[in-house]
């Protein structure tokens, strides 16, 4: 296992360098992540899995310090990269470090047959909890060590301090009856620190930001709920399932900005939860658990430039099912009397997740391949038998997803009576990832590169360890959970290859935090109930890093939450909720745009503003846009089949439809964040075919007319706009 680390190390450093050296950008990041994460970490993981059945892999401190040592090499490697970029020599320094690093495994693995005593003495001599300590500096030092203030290092230390000290706290039988409600207790802190109010508490930074992202969400959810089929009149960008769960919600809830981010967060709540319970379940105790939990809480979601709210994206809504299918995976893969049921469990999951995203999916079938290849390694008899099991594993998953995707198609025929049009929906996500504004390649350095380090090393570790599971002390379900956020965290990290900048990384950093917590819960024997001091101050020091890396940033927005509007007092927290269930305006022109839907119902009106006035003003007068045009910037991202739609919508509008416009359309269109290519050339279009009989023109600047097609008589009268 430590020979196959090492070499997985550097043949994934030196083709990063290879690559970047070759071509760069958007190219580069994602052909290093397919070869490294795609290709050699399979290969590490597989060869491994071939020491280990061979007799080659150490048991016991022999194996605990091999991974030590593996980890401590990755490291070293990443040490030297950033000293030779500092000197202008990264590739070729990589390219040293690699011949040197593969020849010396070479040279121990050919003498490994007859005397290998010295490789067996050098991993018992590493195995100490203080070698663990001084991996996770290290680490975090590379990451954190330019951006950290000392003040929040010493925090950190003083935090990892109080968790070790809580964890050397055990008290016989407290895991069942009392455990129960701590378990309780923690799953309702982390919903409570997670019911992020900023919509309605922080109204000024809500507009142009929050707004602009909440759109992309909410503009399908409006359509859905006032007529137009999905998939077919409307395709929504973040996934169709997605955005049926949320028409479901809105039929009973008022549609707005400030529910809907009560949503996001409960959505968010309920994925932290189900990290927690993962967590306990792979052995770590109640302390560890929570405090690692409320770290990432604090140093992933709440370390970022704006409320968690106002990024639907990067939370809950488009992590939870990936998060739950590998919960019901990791218990399906535990071998307990309950397997069988966590695993119908599971594929139910992936079925719903099918039918929820694109992403959703990806991420889903990683977490569920991660805990299915532990369960098929720990039973096969050889590796070729396992390999067998879990493809069948694999095309039961597939099977289930399938099977989700069909039911959704199902129902937007028979609700429609047309085709779905998934095609549609992939074009979206193809132009959606290659969109130049979030382009931002790695630097030789970046924080995602040792997020890569984290899931590689793990891939690697788990093949050596995959033949003893469930014997020697190894437990199963803790292989299993390291296995489905290792592959779950992999893809994940697919979002940051090409958005390789601080806030893209933290959106999906939480995997690796997670994945280096189960590791050193595993490997320092929590679960079992060993704890020594170093082992506890090893197993605290990521936790209180974490705590501390996101303390400033999560008492700021703690203000927000429930919890600090209550500690405000009752009144505070219960005006904040009324008002998130009012709904009041965003944009000042929006109730007068609503009130001037409101009076046109017949023919539908045609609406042609700004992008976020537009679908404000759509969502609050309860009415679908006659034109196929909900939110212009998602549509601007398939312009042609946009154009193409609105053409032939365009002909097809009845004599005296209603215009809702903008006096200063153009100006409208240009503030918007990213370009709206779609509506000027649809303001053009209708130009060129009707005569725009003005009505109305406020204050503010909207336009209300009705359309005469050109070819109409001159005297043809249109009944009056109400007033």
């Amino acid at each position: 296992g430590l020979l196959a680390a090492a070499a997985t190390a550097g043949l994934s450093l030196l083709v990063v360098d290879l690559i970047a050296a070759l071509t760069a950008g958007e190219t580069s990041d994602r052909a290093a992540y397919v070869l490294v994460l795609g290709l050699l970490a399979p290969a590490g993981c597989l060869t491994a899995v071939g020491l280990a059945r061979s007799g080659g892999a150490p048991r016991g401190d022999a194996g605990r310090g091999s991974a030590v040592l593996a980890a401590l090499l990755v490291l070293a490697t990443f040490v030297l990269r950033r000293v030779a970029d500092t000197a202008g020599a990264g590739v070729s320094l990589s390219l040293l470090v690699t011949v040197l690093g593969l020849g010396a495994a070479a040279a121990a693995w050919r003498r490994a047959g007859a005397r290998a005593g010295w490789l067996s003495r050098l991993a018992l001599a590493a195995w100490r909890p203080q070698a663990i300590v001084a991996c996770q500096l290290t680490a975090a030092l590379l990451v954190l060590g330019p951006i950290l203030p000392l003040t929040a290092w010493l925090r950190g230390a003083v935090l990892a301090l109080i968790l070790a000290a809580l964890l050397l706290v055990r008290r016989p039988g407290l895991e069942r009856g009392p455990g129960r409600l701590l378990d309780l207790a923690g799953v309702a802190l982390i919903a409570l620190v997670l019911t992020d109010l900023s919509v309605v508490t922080q109204p000024a930074s809500f507009p142009f930001f929050g707004q602009f992202h909440h759109n992309f969400f909410l503009a399908p959810v409006s359509d859905i709920l006032h007529g137009k089929a999905l998939l077919v009149e409307t395709i929504p960008p973040y996934g169709p399932g997605l955005h049926v769960a949320l028409a479901a919600v809105f039929s009973v809830v008022p549609l707005g900005y400030a529910t809907f981010g009560l949503i996001v967060m409960a959505l968010t709540s309920v994925q932290y939860a189900v990290l927690y319970v993962a967590l306990r379940v792979a052995g770590a105790p109640f302390v560890l658990a929570l405090g690692a939990v409320l770290g990432i809480v604090a140093a992933c979601v709440y370390s970022s430039f704006a409320p968690p709210v106002l990024l639907p994206s990067t939370v809950g809504a488009r992590h939870l099912p990936g998060y739950i299918v590998a919960l019901a995976a990791v218990l399906a893969a535990s071998g307990t009397p309950s397997a069988a049921r966590w695993r119908i469990l599971a594929l139910a999951g992936l079925a719903v997740a099918g039918a929820w995203s694109a992403e959703a999916l990806v991420f889903s079938l990683a977490a569920w391949l991660g805990a299915a290849g532990v369960r098929c390694g720990a039973e096969a008899q050889s590796r070729a038998s396992g390999l067998r099991a879990l493809a069948a594993e694999s095309g039961w998953g597939v099977l289930a997803a399938a099977t989700g995707v069909g039911l959704l198609s199902a129902g937007v025929v028979a609700w429609t009576g047309e085709a779905p049009e998934w095609g549609a929906y992939l074009d979206y996500i193809r132009a959606y990832n290659s969109w130049p504004q979030f382009a931002i390649a790695a630097q030789p350095w970046a924080p995602v590169l040792l997020a890569g380090a984290v899931y590689t090393l793990s891939l690697v570790g788990l093949g050596a360890a995959l033949p003893v599971a469930g014997r020697g002390g190894t437990p199963r379900s803790a292989l299993a959970a390291i296995a489905a956020f290792t592959l779950l965290g992999a893809a994940t990290l697919s979002y940051a290859v090409t958005r390789s900048d601080d806030f893209a990384v933290l959106s999906v950093a939480t995997p690796a935090a997670v994945v280096v917590v189960l590791w050193a819960t595993l490997l320092l024997g929590l679960g079992s109930g060993r704890r020594s001091l170093a082992a506890a101050l090893a197993a605290a020091l990521v936790p209180g890093l974490l705590l501390g890396a996101g303390w400033s940033g999560m008492r700021q927005r703690l203000h927000d939450t429930a919890p600090g509007l209550l500690v405000a007092g009752v009144p505070a927290l219960v005006d904040a909720l009324q008002t998130s269930w009012a709904g009041p305006p965003v944009l000042g022109q929006a109730r007068e745009a609503e009130n001037v839907l409101r009076r046109v119902t017949t023919p539908r009106a045609a609406v042609l503003l700004g992008p976020d006035l537009q679908v404000e003003a759509l969502m609050r007068a309860r009415t679908a846009n006659a034109l196929p045009l909900g939110h212009p910037v998602s549509d601007s991202l398939v312009g042609e089949r946009t154009r193409a739609r609105l053409d032939g919508a365009i002909r097809q509008l009845p004599v005296c439809t209603p215009l809702l416009t903008q006096i200063d359309l153009v100006a409208a269109v240009r503030a918007a964040p990213v370009p709206d290519t779609i509506t000027i050339p649809a303001l053009e279009s209708i130009r060129g075919a009707f005569r725009l009989t003005r009505v109305h023109v406020s204050r503010s600047g909207l336009l209300t007319a009705r359309l005469v097609p050109k070819r109409a008589p001159r005297n043809l009268r249109c009944p009056p706009v109400p007033r």
